[in-house]
């Protein structure tokens, strides 16, 4: 038995669809043009978000070491390479009238000098983590990451030496070996979330004792966040670092602990 359609309708025609089908495209098209740029918008400002709150907590984590800072302090450069494993210890030498700055900051700390940078850490010399006379290989760390490092304080000087010091020697069987209490980093790598940062330290005031020493009240810290694989700059934090314990600043190549004379 045939069914029978009602009067004045009819199925559509195959032109009818194509029209359709062209302008469900059009508007799909439209739409995913108009939503691209804001999921690429949001992604951004997610990736800024994480890039400030590395910024923030690597900031409270400076303040955290720089809080017992005592005796001298002085800033060098970080290393960029594993060949230039001795750049850290090398202070700025700075022209009348500017400030000291630099991208790597070491002070003393309770019984041991601390460094702090995030440059190339070469493969570093540390002792048995085991509690044994002999010593452990950490292996060189790239740069981008808070690295620490601490140069234990020695009572007994070495022949020719007076004094308490601390132990830094350069050479060994890889061209880059150190005596260190300890060299680690701040933080794992997974904290980064994809990416890096870099340091930029500067006196940002200072006090002069009774005895003429310049002693450093507080440091000017700039901390930015880069995306690993493009290089683009996701933030960049400037905070100040209080230094209670008013270390001596430290310029004189000569008097860098570790080298060939007792730290002062």
């Amino acid at each position: 038995m045939s069914r029978r359609f009602p009067a004045g309708c009819r199925g559509a025609t195959l032109v009818e669809l194509l029209v359709c089908l062209a302008l469900l495209g059009l508007f799909t098209a439209t739409a995913v043009a108009l939503v691209r740029p804001v999921a690429a918008l949001y992604s951004r400002m997610q990736s800024r978000s994480r890039a400030w709150m590395i910024a923030d907590t690597l900031a409270d984590a400076l303040q955290a070491d720089l809080l017992y800072a005592e005796g001298t302090l002085r800033l060098a450069e970080a290393a960029e390479s594993e060949g230039e494993a001795a750049r850290p210890f090398r202070p700025v030498q700075t022209p009348p009238g500017e400030t000291p700055a630099g991208t790597a900051v070491e002070f003393r700390r309770g019984g041991a000098y601390l460094l702090l940078d995030a440059g190339v850490t070469p493969e570093t010399l540390v002792p048995d983590p085991d509690g044994g006379e002999g010593w452990t290989r950490r292996a060189a760390q790239p740069a981008g990451r808070l690295h620490k490092r601490y140069y234990r304080v020695r009572s007994e000087p070495a022949e020719g030496q007076s004094g308490t010091f601390y132990q830094y020697r350069l050479g060994g069987e890889t061209g880059a070996a150190y005596t260190a209490d300890a060299c680690t980093d701040a933080f794992p790598a997974a904290f980064y979330l994809g990416g890096e940062v870099s340091l930029r330290f500067s006196v940002h005031s200072t006090v002069t004792d009774g005895e003429g020493v310049l002693r450093v009240t507080a440091l000017a810290a700039e901390i930015t966040v880069r995306q690993a694989q493009t290089g683009r700059i996701l933030c960049t934090r400037r905070t100040v670092l209080d230094l209670p314990g008013c270390p001596a600043l430290l310029q004189d190549p000569a008097l860098v602990p570790g080298r060939d004379g007792a730290a002062p």
